[in-house]
């Protein structure tokens, strides 16, 4: 059995340092040493301060150095042989003992004189970790909404990450309960909230108030000293709804930005603000929609006064835009009213900083004019002097040249001092002088599509609400709607309620985030606000038809159980535009359904299912508005373009192994889609398996079947 000692890659390089270290230290010592001894040949040392390259440290040196050299080379073997004794580690501490005695002069001695291999191999094996985040403040609305919750669920899962120290969550009160009595209600009872620790509550604060309302209907007091903390401000609420009249839609969604808006300039410390919009904000007109501005035919401010007004009629002012609906104008108007405040907000900067520049170059030319005063006063009293001193008033021409050179010299020592020559002192006060500009918050606006049950968290397949994804899959899951006015073919763009929110926390957060920018819009950036818009959306290729949703609701359903509150089991008869075909199919599998429950629950005189029956069939009833007026299961369809690959780009990427998300991309667009490979140490090549349509679609309705159905069973 070999003695040999076996050492990792740590150990050898531990051992190397010590040895090395040793040397130097023992150069050093004899240097000192032998620096006070009297030299017979005129030397003062036995070794060269300049350090000898690696391996030629006995090149010139005395003959005690060489034995000390020796003596480690010969330690050396012994410890790569596996011979160590109690000797080498009495040395050892020795050694360490006397370096930490040593003087300052001794360790920049030793520092000059290391070797360049040990230096670099210590820069390569000790890193400095990254600075840590700033602490961060967040004032969060719409937090009890769909969108809001998952937004704030992920702050608080990822609240360590992003050095969150407090979360203030703006609630409104609503049918007589209060803002806490919301929060304990619809947010800490929540599953959304359900896997996170016990404590997080305590992270958040929990402020009444309402957007709507100028200051956000907060307090005074409170107002100003929850400005002073907030760092970030992410504006999730607002309403959803194209059926609602336009004023009340301008209402909620543009004064609400407004409002949040001007608490966000109230913030000193504040660094971004995140809008939620929406990408139906840009008209359909049969184009690419990209992430840009819309120009509305008045300013926002002029658009506001004539919807207040009512100047003009619903139905000429969307004719007027292109917009189809109400929601989609007045998140159009908000998003023109942002980028309009930020506009004058940028303006009001510049003649700010011209101003001060302008002042700046005014106390200039003053302390020049008041330094030529002074020359002159100091040039008049010489000359009395020398009046004085001439008796007679006669000249000292020696006295005078010796008196301009004493001058002269003062003016340049002055100059030399400041760094200025005399040609540079005149023309300081023609350059523009630079003023230190305060950094200001930037915007960023996010445009989701149709929001569906979230991917992956706060769990898959996790919704609520009255959204008109998520009232379409209760519909029809129900059985309460068995008839679409649209076309089966038409392509549904709808994004995971999760993948929005985590688009938002990247806004927020922005560090390490690359923005896709053109050469026309990097030329443009430094004239133009601090904006920018990202869309929520998916890509052509991971869109699903109606069709395919409607056939997979029916395959999940079909032997699952009655559950409480449907009529029917889930079933589409038709997908077609209005007609008699379509006014059949209403009239059989549609309203003589709930007509016979109706009557069912009368003759049994149960309250319950009438009740009931009058609910469902409000919700059939809006959501058939709403699908109307939005146009989403027919018309020409939203041809959303995001910045980022292109469609040929995306389809490359798919056939050599799909991905994971590039661009805005949510889920694999094909089935069965793999993720690229990635190559270990060992050359090991791993293989991810990437989600689908058709499998997401089947997570949408496990998740419709647990939060909305078997939700109401425990009602």
């Amino acid at each position: 059995m070999s003695n040999t000692r076996s050492f990792n890659s740590v150990d050898n390089l531990n051992h190397i340092r010590r040895r090395q270290f040793q040397r130097q230290f023992t150069i050093t010592f004899f240097n000192k040493k032998m620096s006070t001894r009297p030299s017979t040949s005129g030397s003062q040392t036995l070794v060269s301060s300049t350090p000898a390259p690696p391996g030629d440290l006995s090149d010139n040196s005395g003959p005690e150095e060489e034995f000390i050299v020796e003596e480690l080379e010969q330690e050396d073997l012994e410890h790569e042989n596996g011979q160590h004794t109690e000797t080498e580690e009495k040395e050892k501490e020795a050694v360490e003992t006397q370096s930490s005695e040593k003087s300052q002069k001794d360790v920049e001695v030793e520092e000059e004189s290391k070797p360049l291999e040990t230096t670099t191999t210590s820069t390569a094996i000790i890193e400095s970790p990254p600075p840590p985040p700033p602490p961060a403040t967040i004032f969060l609305t719409g937090a009890t909404g769909f969108l809001g919750k998952v937004v704030l669920s992920e702050l608080l899962r990822q609240s360590i990450d992003l050095a969150i120290i407090k979360i203030i969550v703006l609630i409104r009160t609503k049918d007589k309960k209060s803002a806490k009595a919301r929060f304990l209600r619809e947010l800490y009872k929540s599953p959304c909230f359900s896997d996170l620790s016990l404590g997080w509550p305590k992270l958040v604060q929990v402020v009444e108030g309402d957007v709507v309302e100028e200051r956000c209907d907060i307090g005074e007091e409170e107002y100003e000293e929850m400005c002073k903390a907030i760092t970030h401000v992410i504006h999730c609420a607002g309403s959803n709804k194209v059926s609602l009249p336009m004023n009340k839609s301008v209402n909620i969604n543009v004064d609400g930005t407004i409002n949040v808006f001007e608490l966000a300039r109230s913030c000193p410390e504040l660094k971004q603000l995140v809008v939620t919009s929406s990408a139906y904000a840009s008209p359909n007109k049969g184009k690419p929609i990209r992430e840009e501005f819309v120009p509305l035919p008045l300013t926002a401010k002029e658009m506001m006064m004539v919807v207040e007004g009512g100047r003009m009629g619903e139905e000429k002012l969307l004719m007027s835009t292109g917009h189809g609906h109400s929601f989609g104008l007045s998140k159009c108007m908000a998003e023109n009213w942002v980028w309009e405040r930020m506009e004058e907000l940028m303006k009001e900067d510049e003649e700010r900083e011209r101003v001060a520049q302008l002042e700046r170059i005014a106390e200039m030319e003053e302390e020049r004019v008041e330094n030529e005063d002074g020359v002159s006063e100091d040039d008049e009293n010489g000359e009395r002097n020398d009046e004085a001193r001439g008796g007679d008033g006669g000249e000292n021409p020696a006295e005078d040249e010796n008196k301009k050179e004493t001058v002269k010299g003062e003016v340049e020592g002055n100059n030399e001092e400041s760094g200025k020559g005399p040609e540079q002192e005149e023309e300081d006060t023609n350059q523009e002088v630079e003023i230190p500009q305060e950094k200001g918050f930037s915007v960023s606006i996010i445009r989701p599509s149709l929001l569906a049950p979230s991917k992956k968290y706060p769990h898959p397949g996790w919704c609520e609400g009255d959204g008109m994804f998520i009232s379409l899959m209760g519909c029809i899951t129900k059985g309460a709607l068995r008839v679409l006015d649209g076309d089966p073919n038409m392509s549904l763009n709808v994004v995971p309620v999760d993948e929005v929110a985590t688009k938002i926390i990247q806004s927020a957060f922005p560090s390490g985030s690359i923005t896709l920018v053109s050469d026309e819009e990097s030329a443009q950036a430094s004239s133009e606000p601090r904006i920018e818009i990202h869309f929520a959306v998916s890509l052509a290729a991971q869109c699903f038809s109606t069709k395919q949703l409607t056939e997979t609701i029916t395959s999940y359903f079909h032997k699952a159980p009655a559950y409480p509150g449907q009529f029917n089991k889930p079933k589409i008869t038709h997908i077609g535009p209005k007609g008699g075909k379509f006014k059949l199919h209403t009239t059989v599998h549609q309203k003589l359904p709930v007509l016979a429950k109706k009557a069912l629950g009368a003759v049994r005189s149960d309250d319950g299912v009438k009740v009931e029956v009058e609910k469902v069939g409000r919700v059939v009833e809006e959501l058939v508005l709403e699908l109307r007026r939005s146009e989403i299961l027919k018309g020409r369809g939203w041809n959303f373009k995001p910045r980022g690959p292109t469609e040929w780009e995306m389809e490359k990427m798919r056939v050599d192994g799909g991905f994971k998300s590039v661009g805005d991309a949510i889920y694999s667009p094909s089935d069965g889609a793999q993720s690229k490979e990635d190559g270990g140490e060992n050359g090991n090549m791993e293989k991810e398996k990437m989600m689908s349509s058709k499998e997401y679609l089947k997570i949408v309705c496990e998740g419709v079947e647990q939060y909305i159905l078997l939700a109401e069973k425990g009602k």
